[in-house]
């Protein structure tokens, strides 16, 4: 890593850059880097009422965690306003999957269905994987370079059929090891927001080049995919006031989790990620401080 970059870690030491309140500009930095990725995953820029969330996490475990938590709760807060019942959920994967998969399927009491990888198949059968959703899914999750092979799981493929069925299940798309390569190298590949059963999206940040830390990525399409009233999401009105005021009264522009201005259809993924920390708005910036909070 250079020079530069290792002084300003070192100077970094003492300070508990997870501390918001303390340290807000750093929130603000997290903020912007969740902007470039949504936008890189082509969340709807078109659309006034879509507003992309996201936080940063240690890696792509954390991650998962949060985004398997995420549709668990969501699911379960659906079924108690329809007086059903919510105590048998189960999530649809891979057999291949992180065993990070794994964890956050027992840590919340959520069982596991696999799609089993077969001799010259090693990811998962798109129709096998619609077939074993029930009522109780919270979710499927496609893989965006596969622990084993590094092979891309064909989320459309899984999409489709869900769309075409009129299923009622969320995707959760496993980008730790594609996300940050697919964008560049292959643009044509959908599998991300542009497909509208995606809902969330994890990413590594650690996979690509000099990267000393851990860190990874978690992204919704938007705040109706996050609990409503949950202490999994909570709220933190004394800082999003306080940003909000200092944002609000400065004269340079700075991003938000809100992604409101379209891009123009022949500017590639790379130059969106770059362009999107000049985008703001006032109104986004009064969506920010009243929609839930996700940071960790």
């Amino acid at each position: 890593m250079e020079e530069e970059a290792e002084k300003l870690m070192v100077e970094a030491f003492s300070k508990n850059f997870i501390d918001y309140e303390e340290y807000p500009v750093s929130a603000d930095i997290q903020n912007r880097c969740v902007s470039m990725i949504a936008r890189l995953f082509n969340i709807p820029t078109d659309d006034p009422t879509s507003n992309a969330m996201g936080t940063s996490t240690i890696g792509s475990s954390e991650a998962i965690m949060l985004g398997t938590l995420a549709m668990k709760k969501r699911w379960q807060n659906k079924r108690k306003a329809e007086g059903k019942d919510y105590s048998k959920p189960n999530i649809v994967m891979n057999s291949a999957v992180q065993v990070c998969w794994e964890k956050a399927a027992r840590y919340f009491d959520v069982e596991e269905k696999y799609v089993y990888c077969e001799e010259g198949r090693y990811t998962i059968d798109p129709q096998q994987a619609v077939d074993l959703v029930d009522e109780n899914t919270i979710g499927i999750c496609s893989i965006l370079g596969t622990t084993y092979t590094g092979e891309y799981e064909d989320t459309k493929a899984i999409n489709d059929l869900l769309v075409k069925n009129d299923i009622d299940c969320p995707i959760h798309v496993d980008a730790a090891s594609g996300g940050f390569v697919a964008p560049f190298v292959n643009p044509n590949l959908v599998w991300d927001f542009r497909l509208e059963k995606v809902v969330s999206i994890n990413v590594s940040g650690h996979k690509y080049g000099l990267v000393y830390p851990g860190v990874g990525w978690c992204v919704w399409r938007d705040p109706e995919f996050l609990p409503k009233g949950e202490s999994a999401v909570p709220s933190l009105p004394y800082f999003e006031t306080r940003i909000l005021t200092a944002l609000q009264s400065s004269s340079s522009t700075s991003t938000t989790l809100a992604l409101t201005k379209p891009p123009s259809p022949s500017t590639s993924p790379a130059a969106l990620a770059r362009s999107s920390a000049n985008t703001t708005s006032s109104s986004a910036l009064a969506r920010r401080a009243t929609a839930p909070s996700c940071s960790t």
